[in-house]
């Protein structure tokens, strides 16, 4: 029987250590092939279960998740670079009954490196995901995400929300340059933005086709381990900036991660999120949040999509120009009524597009 026992031992522990596929969900969005500042669509992880068990994830030896792009394209914009800017935390939000835990520390999942520029992104995952959920309802983390309760991460995202007990703890994104707050949920509520910038035309070294599968923009996903602590020489947020080489279309300097270990996370399903047109594009839409409500300040934002390079806005209520500028603004309605809102973007590119929204203003009680 003993042969038996150890067949069944072994089944056990293979069933017990499996690791669980993280699975990349992406929307697609057209980009101007000759755009230096494109928008690309959004990228997901769904994560269903521990995807890397067995193994330490911790502060000190964080798990790092690389994100590469294909057809020569480099960032650009800089979103965290290792000189200026700390690491941005990214929001976890559960989709299933289970909460993430109340313990879970902010910097579980962070933004290390974003450099415009490079051809990649990192990001550090510093706690198992065995600790992620709360189960009992006690505010510990007490399991891994499930295909029931799953979790998702989403880069390219605009506004995303805190949970609750972050908003609660005074969970912040100010490390970020992309930081707003929503006064509206009656809480300090703080979103990052994640948006991806991506240049086509870096040095001549673009060449995004037009025609079959060359029109599709790919990106490759990795994980590893560094052997190093976070900020250490030799990790993803102490390495110089790269520089890309205009003869070779190289990146000099940059992450080395060959020094790294390649770690078994499985990573599937989509990798396409853009798909190269001819013709460059700028569109807007407005956001208005706070109370509706006479002689209450609300915030209106433009939001712009296609080309994101710098812009300028210009704001007008019912046809009157206003001397406020920029993508933010906020205001006070003095009357109840009908206000029709526009907001006139023109970018450095000449491109110009218009937004218009009609807000009802409640009277004030």
């Amino acid at each position: 029987m003993k042969p038996i026992y150890a067949f069944f031992a072994l089944v056990l522990s293979v069933f017990t250590f499996a690791s669980t596929p993280i699975l990349i969900q992406t929307s697609i969005t057209d980009v101007f092939v000759d755009g230096t500042a494109q928008r690309t669509g959004s990228i997901t992880m769904r994560i269903e279960g521990d995807f890397l068990p067995g193994e330490t994830i911790s502060q000190s030896q964080p798990l790092y998740v690389r994100l590469t792009w294909d057809k020569n394209a480099v960032l650009g914009q800089t979103l965290v670079d290792p000189e200026h800017g700390r690491p941005v935390d990214l929001y976890l939000e559960a989709r299933g009954d289970s909460p993430i835990a109340d313990n879970l520390p902010e910097s579980a999942v962070q933004l290390v490196r974003a450099v415009a520029g490079e051809r990649e992104l990192w990001l550090r995952f510093s706690e198992p995901a065995s600790s992620w959920m709360d189960t009992d309802d006690d505010g510990n983390g007490d399991s891994a995400p499930t295909e029931i309760n799953p979790v998702d991460l989403t880069i390219n995202s605009e506004g995303v929300l805190t949970n609750n007990h972050y908003s609660e703890s005074g969970f912040d994104f100010s490390g970020s340059a992309h930081v707003d707050t929503y006064a509206h949920f009656g809480c300090d509520t703080r979103i990052a933005d994640t948006v991806l910038a991506m240049n086509y035309e870096a040095e001549g070294c673009g060449t995004l086709g037009l025609t079959g599968i060359d029109s599709l923009q790919f990106f490759d996903v990795l994980a590893f381990s560094t052997g190093v602590e976070p900020g250490d020489p030799g990790s993803p947020e102490a390495a110089s900036a790269g520089n890309l080489d205009p003869a070779t279309c190289e990146i000099d300097g940059g992450v080395d991660a060959g020094a790294y270990s390649l770690q078994p996370v499985d990573f599937s399903n989509d990798f396409v999120f853009a798909r190269g047109v001819d013709e460059n594009r700028l569109g807007t839409s407005i956001l208005v949040t706070g109370e509706t409500v006479s002689r209450r300040p609300v915030t209106l934002t433009n939001r712009v999509f296609g080309d994101l390079s710098p812009n300028t806005v210009t704001w007008t209520i019912n046809g009157r120009t206003l001397w406020r500028q920029g993508s933010t603004i906020r205001y006070r309605f003095f009357r109840p009524g009908d206000y029709t809102v526009t907001a006139t973007t023109t970018n450095v590119n000449g491109l110009t597009a218009t937004a218009e929204q009609v807000i009802t203003i409640s009277p004030r009680h």
